[in-house]
Parts: C-alpha cells; structure tokens; sequence
C-alpha cells in the first residue's frame, strides 16, 4: 500500500474521536463485530507478551522512533501508545459441534477471517500515514481477553474468557499495536459476571470437568497455563485440551 508521502500528499490527521470512528467503520467494513481501543500506560502495557508464541522477544523501546523485527525481538516503539481491539463473530451453530472436526473449523475460520482484517487494517493504516503491528501468528502480541475487557467489548467470566452483551461468548479477540491516536473505550458492567457467580451453566456440563464451580472469582491458578495476577475463575486447561484431543 502506497504511503501518504509517496502519493505527494499529507498524511491523514484528526482527533482522537474522529481516529477512533473512522477505524471503527474500516474494521466493520473489513469483518469485525464490534472494536475498541486502550492507551498504552505502565499498567496496560503488562498485556503485551513478554515472548511471542514463536519465541521472539517483544521489546517496547523509547530509543526507537519505528518498528522493527529481528532475529529474535520484535520492537515496538514508545511513541506506538494505542491498542485496537476487535472481536470476529463465530457461529453459534458450528460450536454446538464441539468437540468435532466441524467445531474445530468453526475455530479455524474465525481465525482465518482475521488475517484478512489484520491484513486490510494495517493497509488501511499505512494508506494514511500510520502504521499497524499485529499478530504474527494466532494468540500472539498480547492478551486478547484482558484487552477486550480494558476496551469494553465484554466481560470476564467463569469460562475465564470474554463475554460479550451482543454475541455472548461467541468471538474471537484480536488486536493491534498502533502509532494513530485513538480515543479509548471504556470497560463496562453489563451484569455478566455477577450472572457468572449464580448460573453456573457453563461448569455443570463441561464434558472434562475443567471449570470452576466455586461461586467468586479468584486470584488462585489451576496451574503453570494460567497466567495469573487477574481475580477471575481459572480453568484447569489440561483436562480441557485432553478432552479435545481424545
């Protein structure tokens, strides 16, 4: 995609607000469901991985004025202070097939459709000056519930994942590290995990026993998968994908 300098004219400004309209209605355009955004600050910056799934250290760095990738690191600059959240609708239908070759392409293809978001949204930024540093590969730069959350595209809950008010727990997160200034969204309370301490559903017919059936949410892990630090119901993740592979 052609940069704003290479067509002869200026890049694209606006405010905050404006920004933040303007790359809702792209990513709603390109296939998201519903889309937020965070500023990066000492605390938020904790949900950006450490290392990527693929090894490589990601480095936020004040001595650097653009992204760059190495061998080993990924380095994000200082001045890249926002994140773009969004959500990838899957089909209710599809995921009542679990755990079957047709839930796990219900999986797959949420998955799929946000390479091609990712992929326009970072064109999209580039066209007007900016840039978008995404996932390298599935579930990496950061954490996507927590930034879904922060963003207020839904809630924490016993599944120790989002839900949404729209769609239930029926997304897929994805985000993006970016320079273009956007207004943050704020978290909400919608009433889902205050639902989450009664209902229980979700624990009761777990087919692998895996979630929690204590009625408040907990600092305590289930084990070394858990990443802990965030008072919410941890999930013993090993019966869970046990389950699945058998």
């Amino acid at each position: 995609v052609m940069r704003p300098e290479e067509a002869g004219i200026p890049a694209w400004e606006g405010t905050p607000e404006d920004n933040a309209e303007m790359i809702r209605a792209a990513l709603r355009s390109f296939g998201a469901a519903t889309v937020g955004f965070i500023e990066l600050d000492d605390n938020t910056e904790k949900l950006i991985y450490s290392i990527d799934p693929d090894g490589k250290e990601l480095v936020i760095s004040e001595d650097q004025d653009v992204p760059e990738e190495t061998e080993d690191q990924r380095i994000i600059p200082k001045s890249a202070r926002w994140v773009i959240t969004w959500t990838v609708q899957m089909s209710q239908e599809g995921m009542t097939r679990c755990p079957t070759p047709l839930g796990a392409a219900t999986t797959a293809w949420a998955y799929a459709v946000n390479r091609a978001i990712q992929s326009r949204l970072q064109g999209f930024l580039r066209g007007i000056g900016y840039y978008g540093l995404g996932e390298a590969q599935t579930n990496a730069l950061g954490i996507g519930p927590g930034f879904a959350a922060l963003a207020g595209l839904g809630e924490m809950s016993r599944l120790n994942r989002i839900i949404t008010p729209e769609y239930g727990p029926m997304v897929r997160v994805f985000k993006m590290v970016t320079n273009l200034p956007v207004a943050p969204t704020k978290p909400i309370d919608a009433g889902i995990m205050n639902f989450c301490k009664d209902c229980n559903t979700c624990a009761t017919y777990c087919p692998s026993g895996s979630l929690s059936t204590r009625r408040e949410p907990s600092y305590e892990t289930q084990g070394g998968w858990n990443r802990g630090g965030v008072k919410t119901w941890y999930e013993n993740a090993l019966t869970c994908r046990n389950y699945w592979a058998e």
